[in-house]
């Protein structure tokens, strides 16, 4: 019934068989129509069989209308009808006085989807790229059931027997939603659920696994052991070049009693001066005898036994430990 509001929305999909079923169908616009077809085939210098495929369009359009109960062909109505020609049918019906405007943005040239194997929304082919390289590396990641979402026929990681979508899934949210099925439903592109992402971009952590962290236990290994802090630098009447104002930044959290011993010369300097207080005072690193032991046993474990010691380094050294920050000499 022409007027007659439709309850739900219906997307349809009609095609070349389609067209064939209503061909017995009659229109009084179609005369009209038929007429414009012909003389725009005419002027363009079209061949003889164009006005018969537009009009084939045309004809899915207003059956469309019909259903709809609406006086006009929309725009969106020849979205519907997978046959060409949809720019020139809709000048056609425009001409006529059959179309009205369009309400509804056009459907994308390239229909939008989710990656078959992570799920993540927004891809265009049947995979995004990481699923695909995954799929061509069948060397390297074998096809099976994933152990976390029990779905068949996905690439696996060798190690810890999950498809890609779960493994980054459970790299980037956290190992407590490994036991878990679900995943959460990503974006493709920059937002989407990745392996590989640089530390602090969108919030990341680099897993203990990863590339990045791999990289720098590699480089933690294979670097030479670094000079114990606590070492003299500086030798008996040795003298300085030039003095600058030390930087203290925080090192060690125990107090001075757990401490590594200093060579003889030192500790026995240091021993005469903590042997006045209790130990239990020693023990407890918020007491004034603690904090005052602790900067004896940095300034010592720095300058040495035999250098004398700048009242600025003790000034600020003991500024850094009053303000709770074990020191250390940068």
């Amino acid at each position: 019934m022409r007027g007659q509001l439709t309850l739900f929305p219906v997307r349809r999909r009609l095609e070349r068989s389609d067209a064939r079923r209503i061909s017995g169908r009659t229109w009084p616009e179609e005369e009209v129509l038929r007429a414009l077809a012909i003389q725009r085939a005419a002027t363009s210098g079209l061949t003889g069989t164009w006005p018969q495929m537009v009009l084939r369009l045309i004809r899915c359009a207003l059956a469309i209308r019909d259903a709809e109960g609406e006086a006009l062909v929309a725009p969106e109505m020849l979205d519907q009808v997978r046959l060409p020609l949809k720019a020139a049918a809709a000048e056609l019906l425009a001409q006529a006085g059959m179309l009205r405007p369009r309400t509804t943005p056009p459907p994308a040239a390239w229909p939008v989807r989710s990656c078959a194997d992570c799920g993540c929304w927004g891809v265009t082919t049947t995979r995004c790229q990481g699923c695909d390289e995954w799929r061509h590396a069948r060397g390297r990641y074998r096809v099976g059931q994933c152990q976390r979402c029990r779905r068949d026929d996905l690439p696996l990681h060798s190690e810890e027997g999950m498809c890609r979508g779960c493994l980054a899934y459970v790299r980037e949210v956290g190992a407590r939603s490994a036991p878990s099925s679900f995943t959460q439903l990503a974006f493709a592109g920059v937002l989407a659920h990745r392996l590989m992402r640089r530390a602090g971009e969108l919030g990341f952590v680099a897993h203990n696994r990863s590339v990045p962290a791999s990289r720098a236990g590699a480089r933690t290994h294979t670097t030479p052991a670094q000079q114990e802090p606590h070492v003299p630098v500086i030798t008996a009447g040795q003298l300085s070049l030039f003095s600058i104002p030390r930087t203290w930044r925080r090192e060690y959290l125990g107090p001075v009693l757990a401490l590594p011993p200093l060579p003889a010369p030192a500790q026995e300097l240091l021993d005469t001066f903590t042997s006045a207080y209790p130990r239990a005072q020693l023990a407890d690193k918020r007491n004034v005898p603690s904090g005052a032991a602790l900067v004896l046993h940095t300034l010592l474990a720095r300058l040495g036994p035999h250098a004398p010691i700048p009242e600025r380094d003790i000034r600020s050294l003991a500024g850094t430990v009053a303000a709770g920050v074990p020191p250390h000499a940068v």
